[in-house]
């Protein structure tokens, strides 16, 4: 296993690394029973998934952190090809770079169901009708936890200022 940097290589942080693992491993196991149940149950060609990993729990770096490791999160949307013109994408694989906040999720699936996004609704929808590329992404972190104080930060193409607040 290979530890990042950023962690002691220690066995205690080795244990808590392999069961994050194990978990991941597990959940796709998970995923895939799901799938298979939609096309065993005729909703394969029905249904878009959504899929995004959590920031990890509270370790040095995870979800309590306002940097790249504690706020990008994978994101895959599986949209079946009888939606792709709706999607806004000809291929029915495709990746991206553009920035996405998990707020953008709601919208997005509004869009791709050809419901009207209310205008009060945050975010705003990356696939579809009525996609659009965002410039920035905003995050937070109020009181996590036992971690004191609290933070902003503005994320855009190739910078991110980070503001951390006691």
């Amino acid at each position: 296993m290979r530890v990042p940097p950023y962690f002691p290589d220690t066995p205690a942080v080795r244990e808590a690394l392999a069961a994050r693992l194990a978990l991941a491993a597990q959940l796709d196991r998970d995923v895939g029973r799901i799938l298979d149940e939609l096309a065993a149950d005729g909703l394969e060609d029905d249904t878009i998934v959504f899929f995004w990993g959590d920031h990890g729990e509270g370790i040095p770096h995870g979800k309590r952190s306002l940097n790249e490791h504690g706020l990008r999160v994978p994101l895959v949307v599986r949209v079946p090809s009888r939606f792709a013109d709706r999607a806004g994408h000809e291929a029915a694989q495709a990746t991206t770079d553009a920035l996405v906040s998990l707020l953008d999720l709601g919208p997005t699936a509004l869009d791709l169901a050809g419901v009207p996004i209310p205008d009060w609704m945050e975010g705003h929808s990356v696939l579809g009708p009525h996609a659009r590329a965002a410039q920035v992404v905003i995050g937070a972190r109020d009181r996590m936890d036992a971690v004191s104080g609290f933070g902003r930060t503005v994320r855009e193409r190739r910078l991110r200022y980070v503001r951390n607040i006691l």
